[in-house]
């Protein structure tokens, strides 16, 4: 967990770094926003992928990969946007997999009654 918090912290220090060179508040603020939902995706993702473990690496490798674009795109200032929307697509996969297939696993199924419930 603590290496969680140090990455947190790392990644808020290279905002904040980037943000004293360029003073560009419209890219401070999205790199923030990304960081939160990158985080966001991850915890939630460690939930939802957990009882598959196929998806479960491909979750970890989409968050690395995630990781590695957002520092690119902080250190050098390019946007690699498939590696920036990659963590999304294990779970998407997952809810996929499970809205055919259904599953063993309660919090998925009450997960996708509640989305059948909101869609309809």
């Amino acid at each position: 967990m603590w290496r969680l918090v140090v990455l947190f912290a790392v990644f808020t220090t290279l905002i904040i770094i980037n943000y004293k060179k360029e003073k560009n508040g419209t890219k401070t603020l999205l790199a923030s926003l990304y960081l939160v939902l990158l985080f966001g995706i991850g915890y939630s993702g460690a939930i939802l992928t957990r009882p598959l473990p196929p998806l479960f690496f491909g979750h970890i490798v989409a968050l690395i990969a995630g990781l590695i674009g957002f520092a690119i795109y902080l250190l050098k200032g390019r946007a690699l946007w498939y590696l920036l929307i990659l963590p999304p697509l294990p779970l998407i996969a997952t809810l996929i997999l499970n809205y055919f297939d259904g599953s063993r696993y309660e919090a998925m199924k009450s997960f996708i009654t509640s989305i059948k419930v909101y869609c309809t």
